[in-house]
């Protein structure tokens, strides 16, 4: 799987059998085993991680009414590859039925994207002199003519501030501090500003949170760095 799961979406759902941490059991262990260590290293090496998802956190439950154990041993996952193909995808976690199991079910979400896509376009607009104008090439054309018109102009650009706000400003920063708060910033800052953040909160739009981060940082790291440093960069 590691040599072949590259350059193509990967989903991988069922019953794993084990939970990733301990925040994903309740009753029972209550300390990472070998078992997870394992399974985490695993999903490592593989790249993937679990896609959002709804409804149960712990898919499995032994149903005794003493000494009740439940856990997340379903998952589904997957990689980056299918994050970025199907970026509004998510797992929903049923309730048990038959199976002592959560049924798993899979939404990509493609056609309410679609959906909105097509309402958000503008088919149709309004001329100037009234006129309707339609079709993709005329109704652009339009609007670039008519933004033309309005921003189509330079201004003078005035430097530093003015004789009238610099009355009216009294406390301005200094000329060390301004070049201080432009300075490039460093590695060690950006590490230490992602090693800081809450491991468990709400992913990103790439579907993973600052745990990941930090487990991978190794093979990570100086891609963050340098996506950082080139936001900073003028």
């Amino acid at each position: 799987m590691c040599s072949s799961q590259h350059g193509s979406p990967w989903i991988v759902l069922g019953d794993f059998n084990v939970s990733r941490s301990v925040g994903e059991s309740m009753g029972g262990c209550s300390r990472i085993s070998g078992a997870m260590e394992e399974f985490n290293d695993c999903l490592q090496s593989l790249e993937l991680e679990d896609l959002r998802f709804s409804r149960f956190l712990h898919t499995w439950c032994n149903k005794r009414s003493n000494g009740c154990i439940s856990k997340k041993l379903d998952r589904v996952l997957v990689n980056n590859d299918w994050l970025v193909k199907f970026e509004n995808s998510e797992a929903i976690f049923l309730p048990p039925n038959i199976s002592d199991h959560c049924p798993s079910m899979v939404k990509l979400g493609l056609q309410a994207i679609n959906g909105k896509r097509n309402r958000s376009k503008i088919h149709t607009i309004t001329g100037d002199y009234g006129s309707l104008i339609e079709g993709d090439i005329l109704v652009k054309k339009e609007a670039i003519c008519h933004f033309q018109t309005i921003l189509g102009y330079s201004r003078p650009v005035s430097h530093g501030i003015g004789t009238t706000l610099s009355n009216i400003i009294d406390k301005v920063i200094s000329n060390g501090q301004a070049d201080f708060m432009g300075r490039d910033v460093t590695n060690d800052e950006i590490q230490e500003v992602c090693f800081s953040l809450h491991p468990n909160k709400a992913s990103g739009p790439d579907g993973f949170n600052a745990h990941f981060f930090k487990i991978t940082w190794d093979i990570v790291g100086e891609d963050v760095i340098s996506a950082v440093q080139e936001f900073f960069s003028p």
